[in-house]
């Protein structure tokens, strides 16, 4: 991988906390969808039900933002 990729990028992927869910950062990243795009349906795919929870916390923290007249959040897992 040395070479085909920058160092910044090899490092952050060896870093074992790369792949841990950000729940901030997901619904920064919904809000910024949902202001700056048209209309539509964002499919968001994390690893399992304790990811799943904490950015359900985070909507439910943020409902001056998630109205539910207007946004309509599902979550699905499967067991």
């Amino acid at each position: 991988m040395k070479g085909k990729y920058p160092d910044y990028v090899i490092e952050g992927l060896s870093n074992p906390e790369s792949e841990k869910i950000n729940p901030d950062l997901i619904i920064t990243l919904i809000k910024h969808i949902c202001t700056s795009q048209k209309p539509g349906a964002i499919l968001i795919f994390v690893p399992g039900w304790e990811d799943i929870s904490a950015i359900l916390r985070k909507t439910n923290e943020q409902n001056n933002f998630f109205n539910p007249c207007e946004y309509s959040i599902t979550y699905l897992f499967k067991l």
